[in-house]
């Protein structure tokens, strides 16, 4: 819990069957942050959270359920809860249900790419990272790789131009992250 939740208003809250205090304690009991890990009580309040339409807590669940912790191992279970996580448009559902059509058993790349991308949208921070491992998305980083040259065109104008060191920041992030993404390329030809 962080320092800004009083856990005794957080508990209250939970027991009045507050959705987001359940989801938030839940989460709090899985990781032991801020108090004692307990994992069946955690999956308890997912569960009261997702009875309410939690997105967070759906896709709690579906984690729980894909890994077998504090609840029976179950992989269609979890897709199924990620499933109504993504109808609630949550990101982490987007990319969890990603995952499951990238390495599960009934693999559906064109599926996990168009996931990965609604899950990079709403900002999930590791959907860009999936996306270009997909088979099939060379395309997608063709698109990137030229949206970062010109990104990066842009930066060397606006640092010719005013010589800031903010612009010195993004252009050498910029051009990292070309490079990283000409090596995948390249690695891809390699394998093709």
């Amino acid at each position: 819990l962080t320092s800004l939740m009083d856990p005794v208003l957080l508990q209250r809250a939970a027991e009045l069957g507050n959705a987001e205090a359940q989801y938030v304690l839940g989460a709090a009991l899985l990781t032991g942050q801020g108090i004692e890990k307990d994992l069946p009580r955690a999956v308890d309040l997912f569960r009261c959270a997702a009875e309410q339409n939690h997105a967070g807590a759906m896709c709690n669940l579906g984690v729980l359920h894909a890994q077998g912790l504090g609840v029976e191992k179950d992989e269609e279970m979890a897709k199924s809860f990620y499933e109504r996580s993504v109808e609630l448009e949550d990101p982490n559902g987007f990319f969890n249900l990603a995952l499951v059509y990238a390495q599960g058993r009934d693999k559906d790349f064109a599926k996990a790419a168009q996931l990965a991308r609604l899950a990079q949208l709403g900002g999930h921070q590791q959907a860009e990272e999936l996306l270009e491992s997909l088979p099939g998305q060379d395309e997608y980083i063709l698109c990137r790789l030229r949206a970062l040259q010109n990104r990066t065109a842009d930066l060397i104008e606006d640092l010719r131009a005013n010589s800031t060191a903010s612009a010195q920041q993004n252009l050498a992030k910029l051009a990292k992250r070309l490079e990283e993404l000409r090596h995948e390329m390249a690695s891809r030809k390699e394998k093709a």
